[in-house]
């Protein structure tokens, strides 16, 4: 199955577009287009990958928390700018 993808050259309202009040189509920007279909086993992969990723994503949040912590512990007891530099280069490390 393909589809086009059309552009419009005039605006128009979603609540107010019917089939009978479709606006006009403009250039062609890709025609052909294929559609592909995931099977039961492509679906669950790329469902545990979406899970991954918020596992992955959640991690990074709770270290971001963690050095802005140790950073403001550290401003508070007067250490230099090159500690509270060091903790976020470490920082960036773990990201990667």
């Amino acid at each position: 199955m393909n589809v086009h993808f059309d552009s419009w050259p005039g605006s128009w309202s979603e609540q107010k577009i019917t089939y009978s009040l479709q606006p006009a189509l403009g250039n062609t920007i890709a025609p052909s287009v294929p559609l592909t279909t995931a099977g039961k086993e492509q679906q669950a992969l790329i469902h545990e990958q979406q899970q991954q990723i918020k596992a992955q994503q959640a991690r990074i949040a709770q270290l971001t928390r963690q050095v802005k912590t140790i950073q403001a512990d550290l401003k508070e007891n007067g250490r230099s700018g090159s500690a509270i530099r060091t903790v976020k280069a470490e920082a960036t490390a773990i990201r990667q």
